[in-house]
């Protein structure tokens, strides 16, 4: 007695729809996971106290002279900070203060 195997057959547009709907899953996860490992390109603080710690570590390390405040060369090391100096400094003794650094930093 001899048994018969049976073919499959896949036609056409079965195989197209089997294949774009992979081809979907495959996107959506290869999105999904750049999303995940991309930071924003201009994190806003979330008051947080470990945003607050390293604004206030990245304002340390920029006040070269310890002096409490940033002048325009020191805001340099600091590009977001520098452009708007002017704007940052509400007092406008020429040098930009922790205080108005940090609330230059508030969303």
């Amino acid at each position: 007695m001899t048994t018969r195997r049976r073919r499959y057959t896949l036609d056409a547009s079965k195989f197209n729809a089997i294949s774009m709907a992979i081809i979907a899953v495959a996107a959506l996860h290869i999105n999904t996971a750049h999303a995940q490992m991309t930071a924003p390109s201009s994190p806003a603080p979330s008051g947080g106290t470990a945003d607050t710690a390293r604004y206030s570590e990245a304002f340390a390390r920029a006040d070269k002279n310890a002096d409490g405040k940033l002048s325009k060369e020191e805001a340099e090391n600091l590009p977001a900070i520098a452009q708007r100096f002017d704007q940052i400094d509400t007092d406008k003794d020429g040098s930009i203060s922790k205080a108005e650094y940090m609330e230059a930093l508030k969303p």
